[in-house]
């Protein structure tokens, strides 16, 4: 069931992007994170890297599903490259209190993201088919 538009929804904690990521046991471990430019040698450029989002829930919204994409687009909001789309049944965890939040991390790698010529460039983060979070970067040539 998705939520209702004036129901609580998830919402990102943190929504960045990294050389690697991965989530273990509920933690999210990095390298090469928080970067917002890149040198390339030349373009068009394909990339492969990590984005990384860790979820808010707030205690209303357990119980309901909630539908995410994680998509990439140049500076005149053109999508490019692939499109990561996932679901959130959630619930509470087991040693949960009535009234808990819930910290949902999520990793996913991009591979073969072409950046076709230096320029502006952002990560979008949709729930539900509405932008909630935007990680923009620049790829430039490499001197």
């Amino acid at each position: 069931m998705a939520a209702h538009p004036l129901e609580p929804v998830p919402q990102p904690v943190a929504f960045f992007l990294a050389d690697y990521a991965a989530v273990e046991n509920g933690k999210v471990y990095t390298s090469g994170a928080f970067w917002n430019r890149m040198l390339v040698v030349e373009f068009p450029s394909v990339q492969q890297l990590s984005v990384v989002v860790v979820f808010d829930v707030p205690f209303s919204a357990h119980g309901h599903s909630f539908t995410f994409t994680i998509r990439f687009e140049d500076a005149d909001a053109q999508q490019l490259g692939p499109r990561i789309n996932g679901q959130m049944d959630v619930g509470q965890t087991g040693d949960g209190r009535l009234g808990d939040e819930s910290v949902i991390p999520f990793v996913a790698r991009v591979e073969g993201l072409v950046l076709p010529e230096p320029g502006d460039f952002s990560a979008v983060l949709e729930i539900d088919g509405g932008i909630i979070a935007r990680w923009p970067f620049r790829a430039a040539t490499a001197q």
